[in-house]
């Protein structure tokens, strides 16, 4: 099982993961399921070329049921949740470079992989 750190680096490993034929997979289905070793996303996949089926499994516990910053009005009511956004917004920068230590900790390459590809496409956008 591949760990995934949010929803865009699961899609991000699939835009990078090739089918035997050589070519890419394009999703088909989703299935987020509870499993007994925590909570997984299983991408169905089919090569756009050869037509075979594969499937990539995602553990997604680092971000299954964290709060959706999307609902903000859910969001403002946790004093807990304010409070964390309060102290990992003053301690940015500590933060990154903490996460990414628990990271190679870990022994998971492939999220600074992704953090590295979402830095540089940022870096891109900036650039004329």
């Amino acid at each position: 099982m591949i760990n995934a750190h949010c929803v865009d680096q699961e899609y991000w490993i699939l835009q990078r993961t090739k089918c035997e034929c050589g070519l890419f997979y394009k999703k088909t289905d989703v299935l987020r399921q509870e499993l007994q070793d925590g909570p997984s996303d299983v991408l169905f996949v089919q090569c756009s070329n050869c037509g075979r089926a594969n499937k990539l499994a995602f553990n997604i516990s680092s971000f299954f049921g964290k709060p959706d910053f999307a609902s903000f009005e859910k969001v403002c009511k946790d004093k807990d949740i304010i409070w964390k956004l309060f102290v990992s917004d003053s301690l940015k920068m500590e933060s990154v470079i903490g996460y990414l230590r628990r990271l190679a900790d870990d022994g998971d390459f492939l999220a600074p992989q992704y953090i590295e590809a979402a830095c540089q496409h940022f870096i891109s956008k900036k650039q004329p």
